[in-house]
């Protein structure tokens, strides 16, 4: 597989097949390489932690497309991929050498994967953006917004957008391939990501109904029995939702029988009785409260104690670091056969497998030497 993209999307699609087994070849400019080894937080000469992250195992080429003598070595790496990744904007990997087209009526076995912000179709398709303005198109932030809440800093349409949903078509495209010789093309569009998730205020949408305010949506925090109540020293989130949940809460709790739902002063009423008792206790109690209870009751969790957790532990969530100066770990989401599958291998240096790649293409040392000299490759080390 090769990877032309950049940023956290494609890194991310790529690292989720990596560790289902992928070999990934990642295609980084000279000098600059992938934008993310400098966004957020630094962790030595690898690159940032986020780039650490989701770049373990693959091998780093740093290739200048624009040279003409980059042209034999990337020729040769597109014949010899069964996946090839870009997130350039529409026109711009032809214009680079990367023909989806001309590869598919050459080979029609391969996959191509296009990455980009709106899809090639679209008319927004050249339109500059990032994750806040697909979320803003979406629907999702207009209700976060009239509720008087803040945006989340997880990046979900990167994540899902970018890298679980052409991860997905990439794997049903290879099976298609195995089965039929035939592969395909993906046109992943980030700003598909959300609006495509089916819940039951987008099922309401596609009937015409009327959009209740998210204040008033019962999933939303507004019924008592599915809410996130201030604690002494933190939060802790109900969610019992089936009455058989509701009434072993509500016997912990010592409310007696109460109702899931009323009128909405008898619903505020209830919150802010569920309120004054909550704030009065500690998350140890809760947890005391309500351990080995059917009542969907969770003390909230920073992301240190999620990690540090019997469950994530349990689970396999971080695994230990590949090398001595590398992070940890992360699992992906596939747990197959009692096990978490793991990209195996440290995050590459910019260049550090240009060497190594090119033997593999056939290419020889003072072929090598000579596309180095001219600034063609970019030859890293760790």
């Amino acid at each position: 597989m090769v990877d032309f993209s950049r940023l956290l999307p494609g890194a991310y699609c790529t690292w989720i097949l990596k560790t289902l087994g992928a070999d990934v070849i990642k295609v980084e400019q000279p000098g600059k390489g992938d934008y993310q080894r400098d966004i957020g937080l630094q962790a030595g000469t690898r690159g940032s932690a986020l780039f650490q992250l989701v770049n373990q195992g693959k091998r780093s080429i740093g290739l200048n497309l624009k040279r003409p003598e980059a042209q034999p070595i990337l020729s040769k790496l597109l014949k010899a991929a069964d996946v090839i990744v870009e997130s350039f904007r529409p026109g711009v990997a032809p214009r680079l050498g990367i023909d989806f087209d001309a590869l598919r009526a050459e080979r029609p076995s391969v996959v191509c994967v296009s990455i980009n912000g709106f899809g090639a179709e679209s008319p927004l398709r050249l339109t500059a953006a990032h994750d806040i303005n697909y979320l803003a198109l979406s629907g999702v932030m207009n209700r976060q917004l009239q509720a008087g809440e803040g945006i989340s800093d997880v990046p979900l349409v990167d994540l899902i957008g970018g890298g679980l949903i052409p991860a997905l078509s990439t794997l049903a495209l290879l099976y298609q391939a195995r089965v039929t010789g035939i592969g395909g093309t993906v046109d992943a569009s980030l700003a598909d990501a959300m609006p495509l998730l089916p819940y039951d205020i987008l099922a309401a949408a596609l009937l015409g109904l009327p959009e209740p305010r998210k204040q008033d949506s019962p999933f939303s925090g507004a019924a008592a029995n599915y809410a996130v109540y201030a604690l002494r020293d933190g939060y802790v989130a109900v969610g019992a939702v089936e009455e058989e949940f509701w009434q072993e809460f509500c016997r912990r709790m010592e409310l007696g029988f109460v109702a899931r739902s009323g009128t909405r002063e008898e619903v505020g009423t209830l919150k802010e009785e569920l309120s004054r008792r909550f704030q009065a206790m500690s998350r140890s109690e809760v947890n005391a409260l309500f351990e080995g209870a059917d009542a969907c009751v969770t003390v909230v969790q920073s992301y240190e104690e999620m990690l540090a957790s019997e469950h994530a532990k349990a689970r396999q969530f971080v695994g230990t670091p590949p090398a001595p100066d590398a992070m940890p770990r992360l699992g992906s989401p596939f747990f197959h056969d009692g096990r978490r599958e793991f990209a195996e291998g440290v995050a590459p240096v910019l260049g550090e497998h240009s060497a190594q790649v090119l033997g593999e293409l056939g290419f020889s040392p003072s072929q090598i030497d000579a596309f180095s000299a001219s600034g063609a490759v970019a030859i890293g080390t760790p």
